[in-house]
């Protein structure tokens, strides 16, 4: 499930700093936190990767090389996902009921929230991360674990 949050700068010239994605990650837990502080345990403390969110997508800006985006559109959008809905749903009634997302000195008020389509994948799919991709498995050969990677030319022994 995905969602995009947008938001409405609360000042004029606000400057988005240009390492903000902690501040982002721990304010999705605390919104979390407001509707199922079960879900945001789990979220925070698991080795599991329960949700991903994109970078602040500013679509008029200015980049200040020692300060960060100035940012000069109406709004910026943020996107969520997850596999699971409850996380996701409890993500959005956390935005509902404290609509404030403070990233450094910037303020920003939840604006609007919209679920989005799941895209349909098929035979292959094109993907932008912002960080790596790592697919793996691991396979029993002769008692030991052996770590397979799909792109090596010689695949692992099945």
């Amino acid at each position: 499930m995905r969602v995009e949050i947008k938001f409405r700068p609360t000042e004029e010239d606000t400057i988005l700093p240009f390492n903000y994605n902690y501040d982002i990650y721990t304010q999705l837990i605390e919104k979390m936190a407001i509707v199922s502080p079960e879900i945001a345990r789990e979220a925070e403390v698991s080795h599991v990767d329960y949700f991903t969110f994109s970078r602040m997508m500013v679509r008029k800006r200015e980049l200040i090389p020692d300060r960060g985006i100035r940012v000069l559109s109406d709004d910026v959008s943020l996107y969520v996902s997850s596999s699971s809905s409850e996380l996701i749903r409890a993500v959005v009634e956390g935005f509902i009921d404290s609509p404030i997302l403070q990233i450094g000195d910037a303020t920003f008020i939840t604006e609007d929230i919209k679920i989005l389509k799941e895209p349909k994948i098929k035979d292959s799919a094109l993907f932008s991360t912002l960080s790596p991709i790592m697919v793996r498995t691991v396979k029993l050969s002769s008692n030991r674990m052996k770590i397979c990677h799909p792109h090596r030319v010689f695949p692992c022994p099945v």
